[in-house]
């Protein structure tokens, strides 16, 4: 591995660990580590993050097609990891549908409730990216998104399931849950994958889609926190 691609790395572990610290500050999170989350806010929570995992699968897709057609000198194995990926992440979004069903909401219900600001911003991107020169990119919200599975995952469901007191969240954290597992084999292989961006546009492209979704996700926090106190 080269210098460039070791300062690469470096640079996007520091954005992740910068996010992963913010997070971890953050009210809400420190309530659902407690067990003092509250109904209102969990299902906030799954409402939003149900509409930006039912984006990934197409997103993946879109961005494997677009990989394929870039100069890329690595753009086959790319395309067949985001390919792969997209595989992966078919039905996480059904995964939250049997949560919030679980805690006594109606499934076709969650359409009714739109998307935040920072949701919003984040599927404008994610969208474009994943169609564009830059699909790569989509790596850097996966290292991203998935470490931070990682990072939360168990303590999250730990502090529903123990300390909660919420009617039925045994049953209502499947997506937590499986989502930490499978991460964990998608962290491993993003490693790998990380060898093949080795174009200095497409390495500032994933640690701008790095910095960009770190920031949308605290904001997502914040915003389950601004409507923590109004009523399901």
């Amino acid at each position: 591995m080269g210098t460039a691609n070791n300062e690469f790395r470096l640079a996007l572990k520091g954005i992740a660990d910068q996010f992963y610290g913010q997070l971890r500050f953050k009210p809400v999170m420190k309530h659902f580590a407690t067990g003092d989350v509250s109904r209102v806010e969990y299902v906030t929570f799954l409402r939003q993050s149900y509409h930006y995992v039912q984006a990934t699968t197409p997103n993946l897709n879109a961005a494997a097609a677009s990989v394929r057609q870039s100069s890329s000198s690595h753009r086959d194995d790319i395309s067949a990891r985001f390919l792969e990926h997209a595989a992966d992440e078919q039905g996480h979004d059904e995964w939250i549908l049997d949560d919030l069903e679980a805690l006594g909401e109606d499934r076709a219900a969650v359409h009714d409730f739109q998307p935040c600001t920072a949701v919003r911003a984040y599927l404008a991107y994610s969208h474009h990216l994943a169609r564009s020169r830059h699909a790569v990119a989509l790596f850097g919200q996966a290292y991203v998104l998935e470490g931070g599975a990682l990072e939360s995952s168990d303590y999250m469901v730990r502090g529903l399931i123990e300390h909660s007191g919420i009617p039925n969240i045994a049953d209502g954290v499947k997506y937590l849950r499986l989502h930490g597992e499978v991460d964990i084999e998608h962290v491993q292989a993003l490693g790998r994958a990380l060898d093949w961006v080795t174009e200095p546009e497409d390495q500032y492209a994933v640690r701008l889609a790095a910095e960009f979704t770190s920031q949308v996700i605290l904001d997502l926090v914040d915003y389950v926190e601004t409507v923590s106190v109004a009523r399901v």
